[in-house]
């Protein structure tokens, strides 16, 4: 039993060293906060002011190259149709509340702090009404916009009573097709859509809330792209946004050694339970 014991508790120690060493990095978050929440600080206004467009603002916070841009159809001119609300707050006080701009579309995007050359995840909260579409896109941003390069992309879209996520399988040169990830849009309701991007394979994978979907080939970019170093967003729809955050992606090692060693602990447990039974 001492042998035993030994050997749980020098896995314990190396499970705890790990998950240390593969804890989550960010490398850049925002929450369209204020005063509360993710980037929030003391100063009135700061990073984001309630009631007010989130075009041009939140230079402070850190991990992103400048502020949201926000478009009208593509235009210049949509700061009406892109801005902080408490009642599109998930966590903190604010969060991003979007309307339909005059020409269409309401488009917001911001670039990152550096290019992203590496394997990395991009989680996005959004609750949306059941009319019109949605789309998250990674992206390496250039001038003018036409030259963007899309990466992975993906929308919430469909039929009222019908509305579901799909996910773009790019062929890299710029075509590709949507499909239809079976995974239901909940209208009025928050969902978590996670994009894992792999900027090395040219490849990525899609969840929702944690249900992931089972591609029938590996996803691929709309565009062959080199390096990522921005998120674009583009709607038809009314509804809210926050708690976006772009993360690295923690070593499955550690995961493997935590969960083998929650299992001999579990297994060591029942064995001494069932000697005092026998004593």
């Amino acid at each position: 039993m001492g042998t035993g014991r030994t050997i749980v508790a020098s896995m314990v120690f190396v499970c705890t060293l790990a998950s240390r060493a593969s804890a989550v990095v960010t490398y850049a978050q925002t929450g369209f906060n204020d005063q509360s929440g993710i980037n929030s600080d003391a100063t009135v206004g700061s990073p984001y002011a309630l009631n007010q467009t989130i075009n041009g603002r939140a230079n402070n916070e850190p991990g992103w190259n400048g502020p949201w841009v926000t478009l009208d159809g593509g235009a210049q001119g949509g700061d009406a149709f892109a801005v902080v609300k408490a009642s599109s707050a998930l966590e903190g006080d604010g969060g991003l509340a979007v309307t339909v701009g005059t020409l269409g579309s309401t488009q917001f995007y911001r670039d990152f702090a550096a290019q992203r050359t590496d394997h990395f995840v991009v989680e996005t909260r959004a609750n949306f009404g059941s009319v019109g579409e949605f789309q998250g896109l990674v992206i390496q941003d250039n001038y003018p916009l036409a030259a963007n390069n899309s990466g992975p992309a993906w929308r919430l879209t469909g039929a009222v009573g019908s509305r579901h996520f799909e996910v773009y399988d790019g062929t890299y040169d710029g075509l590709g097709t949507w499909e239809n990830t079976g995974i239901a849009q909940t209208p009025g309701q928050w969902q978590t859509a996670v994009a894992d991007i792999n900027i090395v394979t040219q490849q990525w994978t899609f969840s929702v809330d944690g249900v992931m979907y089972n591609a029938p080939d590996p996803l691929g970019y709309q565009r062959a792209v080199a390096q990522v170093n921005a998120l674009y967003y583009f709607t038809t729809a009314a509804g809210s946004v926050d708690s976006i955050v772009v993360r690295d992606v923690p070593e499955p090692g550690a995961l493997s050694v935590c969960a083998l060693t929650g299992g001999l602990i579990s297994l060591a447990r029942r064995r001494r339970h069932r000697h005092s039974l026998r004593a």
